[in-house]
């Protein structure tokens, strides 16, 4: 949406989410709320043209289902918004054009707040290496994004990773 805070027509913010929630193992941010059959406090069953009393049953379970979801994750889903400002922030810097360059100086103190909200572990999750593997994934994301038309779609398969912290090197 915009204005909002992460807002970027290049990049949407739910693509961010996907990738940064993906990447550091989160299974409670949006898309782990999504795949457990929660609604994230955002996201709606649409009524396609069927029984409208069968589409208002299934979206208040989904609601009823969000909540308790939401209540569940609530640490998680507030570390994934603060991971996704940071992830979409070095990422502006990663691959930067004039517009994004102005966009890295508007949001440098900004980030800076979100940066010290973090606690050590959630810090540690987002270290270098591991920013620059989302940073280039949201790059080639964005490059997909820009080829696709009006009325194409893009599909991308949720399959979160172990966070980094646990991964077993090869």
């Amino acid at each position: 949406m915009n204005p909002a805070p992460s807002y970027d027509e290049d990049l949407p913010h739910d693509f961010v989410h996907f990738v940064v929630e993906e990447e550091l193992g989160l299974t409670r941010g949006v898309f782990g709320q999504l795949a457990a059959g929660g609604d994230a406090g955002t996201f709606r069953i649409a009524d396609e043209g069927s029984g409208g009393r069968e589409v208002s049953r299934a979206r208040r379970k989904q609601q009823d289902r969000g909540r308790r979801l939401a209540e569940a994750g609530s640490k998680e889903a507030e570390f994934s918004e603060r991971a996704a400002t940071i992830c979409h922030y070095e990422w502006l810097k990663r691959f930067p054009t004039g517009e994004r360059l102005a966009e890295v100086r508007r949001l440098e103190g900004f980030v800076r707040k979100v940066r010290g909200g973090c606690s050590a572990t959630e810090s540690a999750s987002l270290s270098d290496p591991v920013v620059e593997r989302i940073a280039r994934r949201l790059e080639d994301l964005r490059e997909r994004w820009a080829n696709v038309g009006v009325g194409q779609s893009i599909t991308l398969q949720w399959s979160p990773h172990a966070p980094a912290s646990e991964r077993r090197s090869a």
